[in-house]
């Protein structure tokens, strides 16, 4: 079905929330303390499958921090770093200035002409108002796609409903899956997925709500940790795929 104005236009809506300094207000460093363990799962997938590569791509990289965290520790690639948001984009050059990134303002890959051999795409379609559409685009882009997505379905999260509205505004996610659900999108739209991971960013909290979600959270865990994403959640899940 062809886009219609109103389609195009409420996707313009969405995207602008990145341009105009809503976003940036809220996350002014972009996500950087988040950047050294996502490289982790990046790498650790990476070895795991013995993936060798010589051109990684990350789509939607923000102010570049994962990309500068694999750069010092897998050298001697080429790394280039796409983001839409060009105040993103002055940070990282800003930041990582010297590191040989190739940073652009761009959506999907920008002027990369060479094969690439990984894109990551970490954090990223839940944003994106078609969600399939840019799957479909990016999946012939690169031989080896790295995903990040937040697993924000939960029973926790339901019976707290508001708080998944208030996402949707900041940080803006427009999508929420579980792992199933995750895994379904990535079939849907082509993929074949080669390895899939949990994973779990352990932020301190002072609120007592907080501790006791992370003490139920890490009890369940030790059971199964599939069965705490899906009843208490703070999960993601780190995929690699064809």
């Amino acid at each position: 079905m062809p886009e219609t104005r109103d389609s195009a236009d409420r996707q313009q809506n969405f995207s602008a929330r990145y341009s105009d300094g809503t976003y940036a207000n809220h996350y002014p460093d972009w996500h950087l303390e988040d950047a050294a363990h996502k490289a982790a799962l990046v790498r650790g997938i990476i070895a795991r499958n013995a993936i060798s590569f010589q051109t990684l791509c990350d789509v939607g990289c923000g102010a570049g921090g994962v990309l500068h965290e694999l750069s010092r520790a897998l050298p001697g690639r080429q790394y280039i770093g796409c983001d839409p948001a060009a105040e993103a984009i002055r940070i990282a050059k800003d930041c990582h200035a010297g590191s040989g990134i190739d940073f652009q303002v761009a959506h999907y890959v920008g002027q990369v002409t060479e094969p690439i051999d990984v894109i990551t795409c970490l954090d990223v379609f839940e944003h994106i108002p078609d969600q399939l559409a840019f799957l479909e685009a990016l999946r012939p882009m690169a031989t080896f796609k790295i995903f990040h997505i937040p697993l924000e379905l939960s029973v926790n999260w339901l019976l707290r409903s508001r708080l998944i509205a208030e996402r949707r505004v900041i940080p803006g996610h427009l999508h929420y899956y579980t792992k199933p659900i995750a895994l379904q999108v990535l079939k849907e739209t082509g993929y074949t997925v080669l390895d899939c991971k949990l994973s779990r960013i352990r932020r301190r909290s002072a609120s007592v709500r907080s501790f006791a979600g992370n003490v139920l959270r890490s009890t369940i865990a030790r059971f199964s940790e599939e069965k705490a994403a899906l009843l208490i959640g703070g999960y993601s899940l780190v995929v690699l795929a064809q």
